[in-house]
């Protein structure tokens, strides 16, 4: 697995280890993933919030437990997408900011 690929999509290193531990894990709980991303409980559940909100892993309950699942991988293509429509905007709130903050320079008090 390419960490580089996952580094520039936007994941810390912490998230690439816990997604590389679903990934090998399958379905799993957090249990598992702690032992094989050798990462603390406290970060994991962190973590794995982050990854489901990103759209990375998903999670069922299955005898009042939860169980983590890799997500479909294409949504990695779909994180992206978004991260490029909320660059759009943040671009045209800095344009406009900049044609605010140029028209107070030249004005003169």
């Amino acid at each position: 697995m390419n960490e580089e690929v996952l580094k520039e999509v936007g994941l810390t290193q912490g998230e690439i280890r816990v997604y590389k531990a679903c990934i090998k894990l399958g379905e799993s709980s957090t249990g598992a993933i702690m032992k094989k991303s050798n990462i603390s409980s406290s970060k994991v559940y962190l973590i794995l919030d982050k990854l489901i909100e990103k759209g990375f892993i998903a999670f069922s309950i299955k005898n009042n437990i939860k169980i983590f699942s890799p997500s479909n991988p294409s949504n990695i293509l779909e994180f992206i997408s978004k991260k490029q429509e909320s660059l759009k905007k943040v671009q045209a709130d800095a344009n406009n900011l900049v044609k605010e903050l140029t028209s107070l320079i030249n004005t003169s008090d």
